[in-house]
Formats: C-alpha cells, structure tokens, sequence
C-alpha cells in the first residue's frame, strides 16, 4: 500500500490520515501493512513542530534579546 499520506490544510488542527482510507476489506485478517499509517502520524507531528517554530519566530522579538544587551540600550528622547 505504501507510505502515502492525506493532508487536509487550512485547519486550525492538524488531519492526516493514511492514503488507503480505513481499509476495512482487509482489517483483522493480518494483511495490512501500517507504514501509511506511521508516516501519517509522523507527518503530523512535523507539521505541529513546524508550526510553533513558526509561532515562536514571529513573536515579539524583543523578548529573546538577551537582558544584559537591553539594559546597555539608551531610550531616544524626541524633542518638539
């Protein structure tokens, strides 16, 4: 069956699934091969890793500076 994979984006939650559906013509009969299935759970967990890496890396920079650099950093005074 291979190590196909069905992904539906645009979803607040992560959906993968196998590309053979349920595969209810051969459950219970020690024929299937669950490597679609695995790679359908790994692929999701990569996608839910990717998407706090992307998170994380538009937050508020100014945060991961560290705090010995901001406390060196002068506040510009605007006169009128």
């Amino acid at each position: 069956m291979g190590e196909g994979i069905n992904y539906t984006a645009g979803l607040k939650a992560v959906r993968t699934s196998p590309d053979h559906g349920v595969a209810f013509d051969i459950a219970g009969k020690g024929t299937a091969d669950p490597a679609s299935f695995l790679e359908a759970v790994y692929q999701c967990v990569d996608i839910i890793q990717h998407r706090r890496e992307y998170d994380e890396q538009r937050s508020n920079p100014i945060k991961k500076v560290m705090p010995e650099v901001t406390a060196k950093l002068i506040d510009e005074k605007i006169e009128e």
